[in-house]
């Protein structure tokens, strides 16, 4: 899954199999009720990559949702001031060269922070 903005890739999601439909669902659940149940559970089918690397603009995930996400999440941020959330498995953090400041919230597992250029 590819998200653009201005004809340039923010960020890419893959590891994730979901039927539109299920998306589609859980999208409106998040829009409606603000709950993150059903989209958490559309992110557990296997090892996830979040990849920033190629974003204008920072990074932010949603903790109510990507905390709640059991599985190994590899994570990389932009060059931009990022908020960036791993959940209860093993994750792999690589935060991007900026400037500013991060947020990086690790969860349960044995997280690593990968902060060479």
């Amino acid at each position: 899954m590819t998200f653009t903005h201005g004809g340039v890739t923010q960020a890419t999601l893959t590891g994730a199999n979901m039927s539109f439909v299920a998306f589609d669902n859980a999208l409106q659940d998040i829009e409606s009720t603000d709950d993150h149940t059903a989209m958490a559970g559309l992110l557990t089918t296997g090892g996830l990559t979040v990849d920033a690397s190629t974003a204008t603009d920072g990074l932010v995930m949603n903790y109510d949702l990507f905390s709640a996400a059991p599985n190994n999440m590899t994570i990389i941020g932009s060059d931009y001031q990022d908020t960036l959330v791993g959940g209860a498995g093993n994750d792999s953090f690589t935060p991007g060269e900026n400037d500013g400041e991060e947020f990086i919230a690790g969860s349960l597992g044995n997280d690593t922070y990968d902060y060479t250029l």
